[in-house]
């Protein structure tokens, strides 16, 4: 699991350096009301692809029960969740990778031009 990725979540929503927010920070501690508390579960959901029981989600109060939660519900044969920068995906293609058929290339590229226009 992404420890790392909590904590930028959990500062993120409360505008706080990620260096201030350790696996032991209860949501006391970070200023947090069940609100905020909330607003922070759902981002997690939403970023993990994961649901909270609403029972559990009343019963997390600091940034270690999210862990645990998440550990918890997350699939344990899902591969770590990452976002991949652009550099990073190797299916993506530059413009100079991709075959072109140079004998269609006029007339697309009329097409083009004419939907340009119009």
């Amino acid at each position: 699991m992404n420890v790392e990725k909590v904590i930028a979540i959990i500062a993120s929503a409360t505008k706080r350096s990620p260096e201030s927010i350790t696996s032991n920070s209860t949501f006391d501690q970070l200023g947090l009301d069940s609100l905020d508390a909330l607003n922070i579960l759902h981002e997690m959901e939403s970023e993990f692809n994961v649901r909270f029981p609403n029972e559990e989600v009343l019963g997390i109060r600091s940034v270690s029960q999210v862990l645990e939660r998440l550990e918890r519900f997350l699939p344990s044969t899902a591969p770590e969740m990452k976002s991949a920068s652009v550099a990073e995906t190797s299916t993506l293609r530059s413009p100079e990778q991709i075959p072109v058929n140079y004998t269609d290339a006029a007339d697309s590229s009329d097409a083009f031009a004419a939907r340009a226009t119009n």
